[in-house]
């Protein structure tokens, strides 16, 4: 494995664990009284959520889409007279 698939896994986790944290959190808001000590910014602190758990899932996506082509590229070898 080289630098960049290193640098693209470990952003992937970055961003898969900050997606299970947001949803976490989200079931916790909506499902119980214990999570919401303060009843008053329930829907602020639930846009916080989806927001974050949206920003990682498209960055999730974004990320598995340039693994997928990092994947699929050719390599572009040089011919004896320099061309590509």
């Amino acid at each position: 494995m080289n630098n960049a698939d290193l640098i693209l896994n470990a952003t992937l986790s970055k961003f898969k664990a900050q997606r299970d944290e947001a949803h976490t959190t989200l079931m916790v808001l909506a499902t119980s009284s214990v999570g919401v000590p303060e009843h008053t910014k329930i829907i602020e602190e639930f846009e916080f959520w989806t927001r974050k758990l949206a920003e990682a899932e498209e960055c999730i996506v974004t990320l598995q889409r340039l693994a997928g082509t990092r994947q699929q590229a050719p390599e572009r070898k040089v011919s004896e007279d320099g061309e590509r």
